[in-house]
């Protein structure tokens, strides 16, 4: 196998997602006709196919991490990086149009002043 993951190993998912929508399609169509039965079990066969297409998401997921074990080091330090940057700015953005704007309000006069 070449450095990167073949392209061959993403085409079932493809299909996969080509068979799932094929089958919503199908159920919706024979709702529309009344045949609730027959579209409850293309929905069944729908669902099993999208576990099948999560199982191959799960195999694509190990042999990434076996193949491109060194770039593990990279990925986790750039989410740090990123989840890092943009908890900061939560942080920021919630002081400025949370706590900022209460503390220079003014507060309504009681009815005896």
């Amino acid at each position: 196998m070449e450095d990167q993951l073949s392209w061959s190993l993403y085409q079932p998912l493809i299909l996969v997602a080509i068979v799932f929508v094929v089958c919503q399609i199908a159920a919706a169509v024979m709702r529309a006709r009344k045949n609730s039965e027959g579209a409850d079990r293309v929905l069944d066969i729908g669902f099993g196919v999208a576990l099948v297409g999560a199982a191959w998401t799960a195999v694509l997921l190990l042999i990434s991490l076996f193949s491109e074990f060194g770039e593990i080091y990279d990925m986790v330090a750039i989410l740090l990086v990123v989840g890092i940057f943009f908890a900061l700015l939560l942080v920021l953005l919630f002081l400025l149009f949370e706590l900022l704007p209460s503390r220079f309000r003014r507060r309504p006069r009681s009815q005896g002043e």
